[in-house]
This record gives structure tokens, sequence and C-alpha cells, in this order.
């Protein structure tokens, strides 16, 4: 088969081009893996050629070492390789030059979909190549998406502008009734215009109901004050007019009419601190809804919230807030805050609320030094130390009613110094984001030269000095293959966890790993620390967009291996059915 040309541009990931642009980014080294693999395959539109068809390629990142990292912002991340490439006359493309590894394939056009697309899964395909791979037939086949489109306006019928559409699918399983909200990434689609208009396209096909208002999503301006309205002119979702959305169809007059704008309350009151009753001035206070403002069982609730900065006096209020109930609390994000306070209760009938009162407690403090252990990559230090990447996590509070569960992240000195402040009464222990230094891990907290094993307890306003963290990079790989005698029922993955074997504080930092073996029924879990691992595998069933089932009707038996740091674990597992 004679290919045409594909127009192939390989980009770089949006982590290295953020890296590029900062000033403390670090030179990634160069990828140096064998690219020996292929991709190809076919794109339709009702059975027909799709020429010129976009489709956009990604390896999913899997490895563990830092060969290859690149730094963004003091992140760490695998220089991820994205293609972009366009099918040809025949609706054919193919991409060659690709190293081993996980790759997602799928189609970037906004108004096509893949033809019978089940819309619980993942609207993409998903392959792994080995070296030397060439794979012919990542076909897909697209189907045009159905469209809906109408008009929103007030009580008067004047058109309400930049009002944010909310589109949900509904769908019955087991005899219930299952709302998802359909994602979109296009705001400007998702908004009304200046007629009060909107259109919605590139839906899978399927049933949805449609509505406007209240707090959820984007909602922004005067539509906050109308309470959220469905097509079929009710405020109840269970009551909602459904619309039957068919592939290329487009249904229109979708339109949604609000009733008046409903009357909007204010909370005030003053924030002091709790032992001296003295006013904190210039202080941020926060505070969030929690109840629904209807018993529906399928409703979504309406989360409003609202903050402000308190006077020269502590005085604050917070306007715009529907009848419900709210927690409110000071909310200073600060580095150098030296406050915390418990989360206050108060509800919203039918009247303003005055004479609130926050009690901000003057909370402990806790430093040290942070350092990384020598054999860990010299590339580590600079990232941890200068990101925002080092956190503090409560792990069990002393105080009545406190809910706290974090503290804010610090950055670390040069030097390796730290200091926490405005911490409640608990137990403490330290993190490095994972999102930032991933293969990073607490392997020893010392307090006064004396290793703690379940966290540093901290007292009320004390001031805690002498902490040592040491954090060692986890570099420990189990690679292995599932077997199974059986073909796996539709829409079922097989997940593998790692668990220690040695029972762990809740503190420690080696919480072992988890993943889910590819197509070919291979796995990798990485970023382990040395130890001993129980590792087991089962069929977990997507039952809802981002959802899943384990019946535990088909798992492995449980095995333990050994792990050691820098090195792979070779591992063999087989299901059984349980059931």
């Amino acid at each position: 088969m004679k290919y045409g040309p594909l127009n192939l541009i390989p980009t770089l990931s949006v982590s290295l081009l953020i890296a590029v642009s900062q000033s403390i980014a670090q030179t990634p080294q160069r990828d140096n893996r064998p690219r020996t693999a292929s991709l190809g395959g076919r794109v339709t539109i009702g059975g027909a050629p799709a020429p010129n068809a976009p489709l956009r390629i990604v390896e999913i990142n899997r490895g563990t070492d830092v060969e290859g990292l690149a730094t963004a912002g003091g992140a760490m991340t695998k220089d991820t390789a994205i293609f972009v490439v366009r099918t040809d006359a025949e609706g054919r493309y193919r991409v060659a030059g690709l190293a081993a590894g996980a790759y997602r394939v799928s189609v970037t056009s906004k108004v096509h979909v893949l033809a019978n697309l089940d819309y619980d899964l993942e609207p993409a395909k998903q392959i792994t190549l080995d070296d030397g791979e060439a794979r012919e037939n990542v076909d897909l086949s697209l189907a045009r998406g159905g469209v809906i489109t109408g008009r929103v306006t007030n009580a008067e019928g004047k058109p309400l502008i930049e009002a944010v559409m909310k589109v949900l699918l509904v769908t019955q399983r087991d005899g219930q009734t299952d709302y998802r909200e359909f994602s979109n990434h296009n705001r400007q689609m998702s908004q009304t215009d200046d007629r009060g208009l909107y259109r919605i396209y590139g839906l899978p096909a399927g049933r949805y109901i449609v509505s406007a208002g209240g707090d959820n999503g984007w909602t922004e301006g005067s539509v906050r004050d109308y309470k959220r309205t469905y097509f079929g002119d009710t405020t109840s979702q269970d009551k909602a007019r459904v619309i039957e959305v068919k592939e290329g169809g487009e249904t229109v007059d979708v339109n949604i009419q609000f009733g008046g704008v409903r009357k909007t309350y204010e909370a005030s009151g003053r924030l002091t601190e709790a032992d001296t009753g003295k006013p904190i001035p210039r202080a941020n206070v926060w505070c969030h809804g929690y109840e629904k403002e209807d018993g529906e069982r399928n409703s979504t609730p309406e989360t409003r919230t609202a903050s402000a900065m308190t006077d020269s006096q502590g005085n604050f209020r917070l306007p715009g807030l529907i009848p419900g109930k709210y927690r409110m609390s000071y909310s200073n994000p600060n580095e150098d805050n030296e406050y915390y306070s418990d989360q206050t209760e108060f509800q919203v009938v039918d009247d303003d609320v005055d004479g609130l009162e926050i009690k901000a407690k003057r909370g402990a403090s806790v430093s040290g030094v942070a350092m990384i252990e020598s054999e860990a990559d010299p590339k580590l230090r600079s990232l941890l130390f200068a990101s925002n990447s080092f956190s503090a996590e409560i792990l069990e509070t002393l105080e009545q009613g406190q809910r706290q569960s974090g503290v804010p992240i610090r950055k670390i000195e040069p030097n390796g110094k730290f200091r926490f402040s405005g911490l409640p009464s608990g137990r403490i222990w330290f993190r490095a984001n994972e999102w930032q230094v991933k293969t990073l891990r607490v392997m020893r907290l010392e307090h006064n030269g004396v290793e703690v094993k379940d966290g540093i307890e901290v007292k009320r306003g004390e001031q805690i000095t002498g902490v040592r963290v040491v954090f060692a990079q986890a570099r420990g790989v189990i690679r292995g293959r599932v077997k199974f005698a059986g073909g796996l029922p539709e829409n079922a993955e097989i997940r593998v966890t790692a668990t220690p074997a040695i029972e762990q504080n809740s503190s420690s930092g080696n919480n072992g790993g988890s993943t889910t073996a590819d197509e070919k029924m291979r796995f990798v879990i990485d970023g382990l620390l040395p130890g001993e691992y129980q590792l087991k595998a089962y069929v977990i069933y997507r039952v809802g967009r981002g959802s899943y089932l384990n019946n535990g009707d088909i798992e492995s038996r449980e095995q333990r291996v050994a792990v050691t740091n820098a090195a792979e674990t070779t591992v063999e597992l087989n299901l059984e059915r349980r059931k």
C-alpha cells in the first residue's frame, strides 16, 4: 500500500515549552531510546475514507528514570512525545520512528466523534508498541456529532448574555437514572452570545438535558442570581425535558426562560484573635455552601461561595448568598501566616445574617532542614528546593471541630531550611508533591536527632525546632505480565496493585503503587522504595465515566516480591475466575 504525504509534525510537550521559558529550567538530556516502532491505520466516516483528518498521537508517560526528564517551573516531567498527523486521500496515516511504549491515538476533529461510542469509554484508542513492532490496523471510525441550539432569556424575554450552558447525558443503569456532564473545553461554544443564543455541537448520539443559571460551571455575573433552570420550564433536574440527539442531527429551539431574579442575602461579622479578642485587619474570610437547596436525589447542589477581606476593625461582609447552610473560616494564603481557625457554620433562610464571629487561633510553628540522600539524582535537589513542592500534612487533629487537613506548600531555602506556621494542634508529616517531584519519598523524619515514626505532635502555639526531613529517590520497578485463560468481559480492565508486605504507619512515605495493564496484559509499577510487596491483579469494570467496579470475580493470588532500588523485578501473575 502506497501512502501519500502525511504532514507529520512532531511537537514539543507543553511541559517542555514551559521549561524553556523558566529561568530555573535545566537542559533536558536526550532521549536515546531506540525508535524502531511504527503505527498506522485508516480513518473513515460512515465507511468512506476521511481525507485530511487530523490525528493526535501522544506517548503516555510510564518511565521512572530521570534520563530525558525536563524541568518546568521546578516540576519534573517526562518529555512526552506528541505527534500531529493528517490522513492521506484514502484516509490512511502512518507514524514511524516511535520508541517502545504506550500511546493514545485520537482524532482532533471538533465536529466528529468516534462512531458507536459508548460514552462511558475514553474517546480514543490506546495501544502499546514493542521495539521494532509495526501496527498497521489502528483504525478509527467517525460519525458526525449532534447539535443542540436554543436561546436563554429572562422573565421579560430579554436575552441573557454569556450565560453558561450545562449539558448532561442521561442514561439508565440497573433501573437508576444517571446524569453525567458532557465535557466541553470550548468555553465560547458553551456560552450564549449577545442575542442570548447558544449552539453546542460535537455531541455523541444519546439523550441529554440542558440547563443554565445557578452557581455551577463557569456561571458569571448576573446569571448567578437566577436559579438553575432546565429546558422544560423547570428548576428540577428530574423533571427536565429530555432531548434525543441523533448522529449528525440538530435539535433546535431548546430554549430556557428564567423566572424572576431570586433574592440574595449578606452575612457579616468580625474576625478576632481567639486569645486576646483583638481584631485581625486585612485578612481573608471565605465561606462555602454545603447543602442542596432541594432534596431531589439526582439534583446538583448549587454550591455558592463568597469571600471578603476584613477592614481595619476586623469586620467583614459576605454578599450574594442564597438560602442554605454555609461553613466559613479564616483563610489567609500568606506563607508568613501565624493563624488558623475552625470552620464556623451558619444558615441563610430569608434574611441577612449578622453578628457572626470567627476566632482565629495563633498556631504552632515547625522549622528544620530538609535533605535528599546522596544516592538520589542531583537534579532532584534543585527541583524540590526551587519549586513549591514541599508540604506538611495534618495526620490527626487534637481539637474538636478542626477540619484542616493540610498546610499550604512552602518553599525550601537553598540551604534546605524551612518553616511552617499557623499549624493547628495535631500530628503532622511531610511530603513532596508527587505532581512536582514524582519519585521523592520521605525515608526518615527526625526531631532533635531522634527518629519519629508516627509524625510530629504539635500543641497550640508551640514552636518546634530541630526537625530533619530526609528524602530518598524511589527507583524500584516491578514489571510483569498477567495471564488469563479466558477472554476478558466487555468494558473490563486489569488492575495491578503493589502493597508493602509489612504494615506501614499511616505517615509512611512507602505507599506502594498501582497501574492498569495494557492491551497485551503487561504492566509496570514504578517509583517504589526498596522492600517487600504483596502483588495482586484483578479485573475491574467501567460502570460510568471515570468510575469502576470490582466484583472480585476474576483475580490472581497474592504474590510477594522483593524490590531493590534502581532495579527491576520481573513477575508473572495468573488470573483465576473466583465466581
